[in-house]
């Protein structure tokens, strides 16, 4: 702000001096504060493959332990595609028969649902004997098959079992439909054999569990960044296969919009798990279409 400036006065005839004029200070401008910048919103994610040209789809554990209803609720919920449990290497037989019959997959199916499956499978030594399991699953007639592969197959020794299996599975599950699933952050656990299973499966089904990890998980701009952290593993591991990201409902901390706004997001995006009877969860709640 510029002071005042006086004149100085002169001497008139009278030999007077003349007051000075003082000029009254100009008002200040008021100092404009300039607003907080806003947090931009966390980008979207940029997969590091292109994501799968998949239905969405919701994964099931025991389909004894659903409520009584769950094929219509299925529909209602217009599900394009379940994936249930038809194998488990610890298991004696080691196919589910128990919930994988012609019948079953025939009633979903008589509601437009497609049925996979998917196993848990430990890196054993016995590819050939896991791949007929598989078979019989396939025979009942499942139309794709998800291998789970997690922390057993951190074992440097388990990997030529893994790519054995996935060999072996490549003349039982229909071409184009064998994927696998494990860790959703792949950067916390560099010793899964990333490269075998990007190279024998056809689809990547990441568990990008944003329900379990800390933070709020209805915070849409936390969970977005958690999602482009799991997408960036890929892309740095090298990995290429498309992507359907499964993401999960099973504390229920989670709430539906959130998981429809995810689901939404996503193409083939799918939910583990469809909650046991009475359990917490909201996959019902979502709209699969």
């Amino acid at each position: 702000m510029k002071r005042p400036h006086r004149r100085k006065s002169r001497v008139a005839g009278s030999g007077r001096a003349k007051k000075p004029v003082v000029r009254p200070a100009k008002k200040a401008r008021p100092i404009r504060k300039r607003a907080p910048t806003k947090a931009r919103p966390a980008r979207a994610a940029a997969p590091p493959a292109e994501l799968a040209v998949q239905p969405h789809g919701a994964w099931v554990h025991r389909i004894a332990r659903l409520r009584s209803d769950y094929l219509e609720a299925l529909a209602a919920a217009h599900v394009p595609r379940i994936y249930v449990k038809v194998f488990d290497s610890i298991s004696t037989p080691m196919f589910w028969s128990f919930q994988c019959t012609p019948k079953v997959v025939k009633s979903f199916a008589n509601e437009g649902i497609e049925v996979w499956g998917w196993g848990y499978h430990r890196g054993e030594a016995n590819a050939a004997a896991q791949a007929a399991a598989v078979g019989r699953a396939i025979a009942a007639g499942i139309q794709g098959y998800v291998v789970d592969v997690e922390v057993e197959t951190e074992d440097p020794e388990t990997h030529p079992n893994v790519a054995a299996l996935l060999e072996s599975l490549r003349g039982v599950v229909p071409a184009g439909n064998l994927g696998y699933t494990s860790f959703g952050w792949a950067s916390k656990h560099p010793d899964v054999p990333w490269k075998t299973l990007d190279e024998a499966s056809d689809l990547a089904f990441p568990q990008i569990y944003f329900e379990s990890r800390s933070g709020d998980p209805n915070d849409a701009a936390h969970v977005q960044g958690l999602i482009n952290e799991a997408f960036d593993d890929l892309g740095r591991l090298g990995l290429t296969k498309p992507v359907s990201p499964v993401f999960s409902s099973e504390s229920g901390t989670a709430g539906a919009q959130t998981l429809q706004l995810f689901v939404d997001a996503y193409s083939g995006a799918s939910l583990w798990r469809l909650p046991d009877f009475g359990g917490p969860g909201h996959a019902w709640e979502i709209d699969y279409t």
